[in-house]
């Protein structure tokens, strides 16, 4: 059986939202992958939200993110995630995109098990964007603000090109030590 994505709508608040922004804007830069020879992979902008004292504001929402991707990868794939890396929050303007790659492997985490990512900015206010599965029957999951798209880390997927707008979103990564 293929492996599959799931949605789950409504996971952090406006609120949580304008409070990520302001926090982690002012922290971004040039997103980077493994692989240096790799460069012309992806184009974005990243900031790092670590579990600790400077990020204190968003522990909160992240600890609430957390769980929410540990329940549904113990409920869906029947799996216990003891680690979950530190948050990416990401930045696409327009131009920007990360092309096809998988979430594990040599540069990436290898124990990595479930990725997901966190849609920050409302669909409308931007075109093209967002994640595609490749070679899945519904390769485009749907888009709203405030939904976690879940799925294996090992699933081949993309961040489509911004052709207009920003998308902002956080990206998380749950495996084993």
């Amino acid at each position: 059986m293929r492996p599959n994505y799931l949605t789950v709508d409504d996971v952090i608040t406006e609120e949580e939202i304008a409070t990520i922004h302001k926090k982690m804007s002012p922290k971004l830069t040039r997103g980077k992958i493994g692989n240096p020879k790799d460069r012309w992979k992806r184009r974005s902008r990243v900031a790092w939200i670590a579990n600790d004292e400077e990020h204190a504001d968003v522990n909160e929402v992240m600890e609430k993110l957390c769980g929410v991707l540990r329940d549904v990868s113990r409920r869906h794939w029947k799996v216990e995630l003891p680690v979950i890396e530190p948050v990416q929050y990401t930045h696409y303007a327009i131009g920007e995109w990360y092309g096809w790659h998988v979430d594990v492997g040599e540069c990436a985490g290898p124990h990595r098990i479930v990725s997901a990512s966190v849609e920050l900015d409302d669909p409308k206010d931007y075109c093209g964007g967002g994640l595609k599965f490749f070679d899945h029957t519904q390769p485009n999951p749907p888009r709203r603000k405030g939904m976690m798209t879940l799925f294996p880390s090992m699933m081949c997927h993309k961040a489509k090109t911004v052709w207009w707008g920003k998308r902002r979103s956080l990206v998380m990564w749950a495996g084993f030590g």
